[in-house]
């Protein structure tokens, strides 16, 4: 499976279904210019899913060409079962909240491609709880929340990767000299993690496979494609 960071909270996952038929799928598509200077998706895809509604950063499905099936994380928190399956590809969501108060429940999502599951935390605003760290099973590859607030605090972060161990973690939802929100840069997450677990990508777009994954966590950072 490839992974490209759009940036901000949105990637592209394009990878092989249960059915071995190719299979491109669109996270949290944000809506440019509304996000600062990160130039529009103008991709296709096959599926686009959306952790909740909030089409300025996290929800811009007509952004996304193509025509795609749209998979609602917060709808999906109240299906009867779990996962679902769009075009050959499982679904699940953690029931989530936009803060402590638990204002706004939003969806952290997983998507398995590629024999890779991955993990979007959505917007999620609070540390985890070990209950919900359980019910996020297991993660190859963590779409983890770098900024700070209004996301969770970073030692929050930094402990829920610790807890969770997915084999890779990649930063998004950080400050860059591109989005319009008040942000902590992708450093001051890195300054949590053993320096020798972090991988700087010179391109947006990485190959993860189940063999070619490291053993250990590692953390790699990726510059934005749009």
């Amino acid at each position: 499976m490839h992974i490209t960071w759009y940036g901000h909270a949105a990637f592209l996952l394009d990878g092989a279904n249960a059915h071995g038929k190719r299979v491109r799928v669109v996270l949290d598509p944000y809506r440019a210019p509304d996000v600062g200077s990160y130039a529009p998706i103008d991709d296709t895809a096959d599926l686009v899913a959306v952790s909740h509604e909030n089409a300025k950063y996290h929800s811009h499905v007509a952004g996304v060409g193509g025509d795609p099936q749209v998979v609602d994380g917060l709808a999906l928190l109240d299906a009867p079962e779990q996962p679902r399956i769009a075009r050959g590809v499982p679904f699940t969501a953690v029931r989530v909240w936009e803060n402590d108060r638990h204002d706004e429940p939003l969806a952290m999502l997983g998507v398995t491609l590629g024999g890779v599951r991955v993990l979007h935390m959505g917007d999620c605003g609070h540390a985890l709880s070990p209950e919900q760290v359980a019910a996020c099973g297991r993660v190859d590859v963590l779409l983890a929340l770098a900024g700070g607030a209004p996301t969770l605090a970073l030692p929050d972060l930094a402990a829920f990767v610790r807890d969770l161990a997915p084999r890779v973690v990649i930063p998004m939802h950080f400050g860059n000299d591109k989005i319009n929100l008040n942000l902590r840069p992708v450093e001051d997450f890195l300054s949590l993690v053993p320096p020798e677990s972090v991988r700087r990508f010179d391109t947006p777009t990485v190959e993860v496979t189940p063999d070619s994954m490291p053993a250990t966590t590692e953390v790699w950072v990726l510059p934005p494609a749009r």
